[in-house]
């Protein structure tokens, strides 16, 4: 039995291969905008922060964020409820991680401290939808 063996076959047949595996990741990329997110940050947040948070007896936060929205954050008892910009209201609860998220996962708050120890600062992810 002979076995011809062709090279310029084999490696046309290789570079199509790999150019085919290569591409298709490529075009399974493309993602819902529902299921993207954008963070914005005002600054850095720590667990610490978010039980400086939870410590106090009452809070209502407001914040200029970094693409000029307002947020405004008020604590009711172990809940934040956050309106960014003329969103609607969103209840968040603290995850022991030193963030604060939404019942479904799409909204995260962290929250940085002054030098005294108090809530400052924030840091909201979002949908890039919503952003």
């Amino acid at each position: 039995m002979n076995t011809r063996f062709h090279p310029l076959a084999s490696v046309a047949s290789i570079a199509f291969a790999l150019s085919a595996a290569l591409a298709g990741p490529a075009w399974s990329t493309t993602l819902d905008p529902a299921q993207q997110a954008v963070e914005i940050i005002a600054t850095p947040a720590a667990k610490q922060a978010a039980e400086a948070v939870l410590a106090e007896p009452y809070g209502e936060y407001q914040y200029e964020m970094s693409n000029g929205r307002r947020m405004n954050v008020v604590k009711d008892g172990q809940t934040l409820i956050v309106q960014y910009g003329r969103r609607v209201s969103r209840y968040l609860q603290h995850d022991g991680h030193g963030r604060f998220v939404s019942s479904d996962g799409r909204f995260v708050l962290r929250f940085g401290l002054d030098d005294g120890g108090r809530p400052y600062a924030v840091s909201l992810s979002l949908p890039a939808s919503l952003a």
